[in-house]
């Protein structure tokens, strides 16, 4: 899994999500530990957990794709977008 990260802008987690505890061997994370420092510098393990698995879903066609969040154009943007 290598390339650019698409990473949403950090904050208050989704309020309609389900925890779901898992213990993990070591070299599993040990492997997700590298994936952070290779693919994802300062991501929560949490975090890269879901991105990891939601580009597998994907792939896998278990769910859509989501398309990537360009944001406004630099010429798109005026003091109306202030927010």
């Amino acid at each position: 899994m290598t390339g650019s990260i698409d990473r949403k802008s950090r904050g208050r987690p989704r309020t309609d999500t389900t925890l779901v505890g898992v213990r993990m061997a070591p070299e599993l994370i040990a492997a997700l530990d590298r994936f952070i420092a290779d693919e994802a510098p300062g991501t929560s393990r949490p975090e890269a957990l879901r991105m990891v698995f939601r580009r597998w879903a994907e792939q896998e066609g278990l769910i859509n794709r989501q398309p990537p969040d360009e944001g406004k154009r630099p010429s798109e943007l005026n003091s109306d977008n202030d927010g």
